[in-house]
């Protein structure tokens, strides 16, 4: 892969990690600005060892900042996906948490099975939006506008998210406004990959 795509380091601590690896395939295919790879053997093993990681409901802020210790500074964000159910000091039974300034994000394979999409789908659209959001941060919003950014309290809201892969007009509007020429290549590529769930699900 070029050099000069931006890496993105995926640490994978779950049961499905065979069908994770697609995830990595999809999205190496569908785009040439970020490369997506697992992370090396003896980081994973590292991040799984400790005891933060063991816990049967998992703190985001005590993992994100775990993981961030152990990164690379030529990595453009970690992902970690795991399988017990996730909290921050705020929010309990949450999708994933995401950290711009530790370049870590965290992603839970838990209720996935609920939502009624593929579990493949369901991390490749978290993966994207935290991708998304290390490029250029913008806010959830409480209001469900089927857009990435909506907080999605109600689970089920994922699914037209998913199915339409849009961003609501201030959303939009707030990406234009912070763009950089060096930002555009990256937000132009997360559009590619949210275009490409997008016609596989339609």
């Amino acid at each position: 892969m070029s050099k000069e795509r931006k890496r993105i380091d995926v640490i994978v601590l779950s049961q499905h990690e065979r069908v994770l690896g697609q995830v990595l395939g999809k999205l190496n295919l569908a785009q040439n600005h970020f490369s997506f790879l697992p992370a090396t053997t003896l980081r994973t093993k590292r991040v799984a060892e400790h005891p933060d990681f063991k816990h049967k409901i998992l703190n985001t802020r005590s993992c994100i900042t775990l993981t961030a210790q152990d990164s690379d500074p030529d990595c453009f964000l970690t992902v970690v996906i795991v399988d017990q159910p996730i909290e921050s000091d705020h929010y309990s039974n949450l999708f994933g948490d995401f950290s711009k300034n530790r370049h870590v994000a965290i992603i839970t394979t838990q209720g996935a099975s609920q939502i009624g999409i593929p579990l493949t789908d369901y991390v490749r659209y978290f993966i994207i939006r935290y991708v998304l959001g290390q490029t250029i941060l913008i806010n959830t919003h409480e209001e469900t506008r089927d857009c990435m950014f909506d907080k999605k309290n109600h689970k089920p809201d994922i699914r037209l998210s998913l199915r339409s892969a849009r961003l609501c007009d201030d959303c939009n509007l707030k990406l234009r406004k912070l763009s950089s020429p060096n930002s555009e290549t990256a937000v132009g590529a997360c559009r590619q990959l949210l275009g490409h769930m997008v016609l596989e699900h339609n």
